[in-house]
């Protein structure tokens, strides 16, 4: 690592070394099924937006005065990578009614969701810009300058645009709501999990535990703050969460809704992924399989429960899922089989 920092071009010469050890590693068997795989999955991708193209105008012939802008898809494909998909799903566009300050966006609200496998950014009717993280989805009103809410299911990284009218960007999750004075910061809130993950880069933002009757303000985060907020129900990993202190029995009976906020911490751990970075940071692999399992739109078993407990620290970048678990061994050896025709990685 020393001799890394000492100089770019030591840098430049041990990423060369890696990407040559990377690639002979993997099996020439895995390159024509999994080419045909990504193909077959862009192919059909493909012809879903050109129903949903045609669907678009159709009704735009069907309801004058309505108008809706389908954003542009870029497909980025080469071996082993197929990036990049958002699709538009609307079940009304008429909107009879306005939201509260507790409510979450209903289906006559747009939707935009990313597969697995993709991410996409979306562009919102105020200026503010969206980066939507794989398997996520986020709703909003049409009518967005006056009604500033977003409902978000997944992972998102906002970039939220001033307004010169006096209304307030509101990301509402399962359990809390996020009031933005002005800023950028990530959430990640994915259905299944444990804990909601809040990262502020830049700005000032609130958070609200979501109630019935009357939103309870719980803290205001500041630059470079990440805020863990923990759920009542869903799996945790602890080394997602230092400081959280792990109740006797594995399922965490009894287990109290909480909120832990961390000063100044590395951002770019929490929002790389926007640039297409996986960074992990002495992450186990547990916790970490869930991440590659949405990144490469795949499933993976581990039978091997000592693998789960086994800590990792990387920085990956356009690798595909075959050459990530080949270096990953390189750290802490463990055998896998990766059946292409079911998707599915099985840890032994």
């Amino acid at each position: 690592d020393d001799w890394c920092k000492a100089d770019i071009e030591n840098e430049k010469k041990i990423n060369k070394i890696k990407s040559i050890l990377l690639l002979i590693s993997i099996n020439n068997n895995y390159i024509e099924p999994y080419k045909k795989r990504v193909w077959s999955r862009l192919t059909k991708k493909i012809e879903e937006e050109k129903r949903k193209i045609n669907f678009l105008q159709l009704f735009r012939k069907q309801k004058a005065g309505i108008w809706i802008r389908a954003a542009s898809i870029i497909l980025l494909f080469g071996l082993g990578v197929a990036l990049g998909m958002s699709l538009i799903s609307n079940q009304q566009f008429n909107i009879s009614r306005s939201l509260s300050a507790n409510d979450i966006p209903t289906p006559d609200t747009l939707t935009i969701h990313t597969r697995p496998g993709s991410r996409s950014t979306v562009h919102l009717p105020d200026g503010s810009k969206v980066w939507l993280n794989n398997d996520s989805e986020i709703k909003f009103c049409p009518d967005f300058k006056k009604l500033r809410n977003v409902s978000l299911t997944g992972e998102a990284y906002f970039d939220v645009a001033a307004t010169s009218e006096d209304t307030r960007f509101n990301v509402y999750t399962s359990d809390i709501k996020i009031e933005v004075v002005g800023t950028r910061f990530n959430v990640k809130a994915y259905p299944g999990e444990g804990i909601i993950e809040t990262t502020l880069e830049e700005g000032e933002i609130i958070l609200y535990k979501k109630d019935p009757v009357k939103n309870i303000a719980l803290i205001t985060l500041k630059d470079n703050n990440h805020a863990t907020f923990i759920r009542k129900e869903g799996e945790i990993f602890l080394d997602q969460v230092p400081g959280y202190k792990k109740a006797e029995d594995s399922d965490y009976p009894g287990r109290k809704e909480e909120l832990i906020v961390y000063e100044k911490v590395n951002t770019k751990k929490y929002t790389s992924w926007k640039d297409g970075n996986l960074i992990i940071e002495g992450e186990s692999f547990g916790s970490l399989s869930h991440k590659l399992e949405r990144w490469y739109d795949v499933k993976i078993e581990i039978k091997n429960e000592k693998v789960k407990n086994l800590h990792f620290t990387a920085n990956f970048k356009n690798e595909t899922i075959e050459q990530i678990l080949e270096a990953l061994k390189i750290a802490h050896p463990f055998y896998y089989t990766f059946k292409i025709d079911k998707n599915l990685i099985t840890i032994e």
